[in-house]
């Protein structure tokens, strides 16, 4: 990505990608923006999730589990509304069969369990909303 490119993303991510790249990615080529959850409001069934620019044109959404911090995000588009759920669920065809993604632990995997279910139920919920695959083009 070109220096100076926004990086918006849990701060839990920072730590993880910097430890996985064994740098410091973001601190010098990148503008580092960390999405503090613990202050963002509950919209069921997600239990956190923030407005990030605070005009309702992009909301991130916490959905651990592929890593700490994973992140998925609600694009408010002229098009409609698009749910880029990334690496929550790689493919398609994972999530019509319950494939929740690899992670590195077995807590995380439980958590990535419960991520993918929540999506299915969100997605169920509204079935007006595109879901964007984090390995599949849309």
């Amino acid at each position: 990505m070109p220096t100076g490119t926004s990086v918006i993303a849990d701060e839990k991510e920072y730590d993880f990608i910097a430890r996985l790249s064994n740098t410091a990615l973001f601190t010098e080529d990148y503008d580092w923006h960390g999405i503090d959850f613990t202050k963002g409001s509950k919209i069921a069934p997600f239990t956190s999730v923030v407005d990030v620019f605070g005009d309702g044109a992009v909301w991130a959404v916490s959905t651990p589990g592929h890593t700490k911090g994973h992140t998925s995000y609600l694009l408010n588009t002229t098009q409609g509304i698009k749910f880029v759920v990334g690496d929550a669920s790689h493919f398609g065809y994972a999530y019509d069969n319950n494939y929740a993604p690899a992670a590195l632990s077995g807590e995380l995997r439980q958590q990535a369990a419960e991520t993918l279910a929540s999506i299915k139920t969100f997605a169920s919920q509204h079935p007006d909303i595109k879901l964007i695959f984090g390995h599949q083009l849309p």
